[in-house]
């Protein structure tokens, strides 16, 4: 099988749980003789078009220099490169499946072009992405668990905590439809996945709260490697 994992970032850049995790669920398919390959953007040179091959998996790191914050954000709505180099990788990898690990910074209409080529794709749940900015669900401001978006009201708010304004201004009500919107897009794009993958009950029951379709959300734990 053809396998593409698609990645917010990846180490030796960024080492987190969302990177090992993906980088030992690839090496393993690459072990057991499929064809593992991962798309992720880079701060840093790489030979992108051309894949590094790393413990039998296939790195496509796009060179795209340093993002802020804010930048990441935009990101989401829109990013040429990105965009481009996916469309390359796609042509090239031909997957039969595709591996959503984390989409911060990538552009939605990615998952778009899964759906042009019918590409089929599963989702890892790796945190509360999908209806949640931060992705932590904590707030800005307080650093309080969030009671979520609130039609995106409590969005706007941690918006300018994190731009470094009072979260209390008027401004927080405005911006709430670009996060309804986001949370929106999101929503489409988990729809029309095959499956969700929470790494807990817990995750898992608190997205089927959030209204993602309960039938193709299931609980499957991380692992360990022993």
């Amino acid at each position: 099988m053809r396998i593409l994992h698609l990645v917010h970032q990846y180490a030796p850049d960024k080492v987190g749980g969302t990177e090992l995790y993906t980088q030992t669920v690839a090496e393993f398919q690459a072990q057991a003789g499929h064809r593992a390959a991962l798309f992720t953007p880079t701060a840093v040179a790489s030979p992108f078009p051309q894949p590094e091959v790393v413990n039998g998996v296939h790195l496509y790191r796009v060179p795209i220099g340093p993002r802020s914050a804010s930048e990441l954000f935009r990101s989401n709505w829109r990013h040429e490169e990105l965009s481009r180099a996916w469309t390359a990788v796609l042509a090239q990898e031909q997957p039969d499946i595709v591996h959503v690990q984390h989409l911060m910074g990538l552009p939605f209409n990615l998952a778009r072009a899964l759906w042009t080529a019918e590409i089929p794709y599963l989702i890892t749940l790796h945190d509360y992405f999908y209806f949640c900015a931060n992705a932590q669900l904590l707030t800005n401001d307080t650093d309080q668990i969030c009671a979520g978006p609130r039609w995106g009201i409590n969005c706007g708010r941690c918006a300018l905590a994190r731009a470094g304004l009072p979260p209390m201004t008027p401004l927080a009500a405005p911006l709430a439809p670009l996060f309804v919107w986001r949370n929106r897009r999101l929503r489409q794009i988990a729809q029309r996945a095959e499956r969700l993958i929470a790494p807990t009950e817990f995750v898992r029951q608190l997205y089927i709260q959030a209204g993602f379709p309960p039938e193709k959300t299931v609980a499957i734990g991380h692992g360990i490697e022993l």
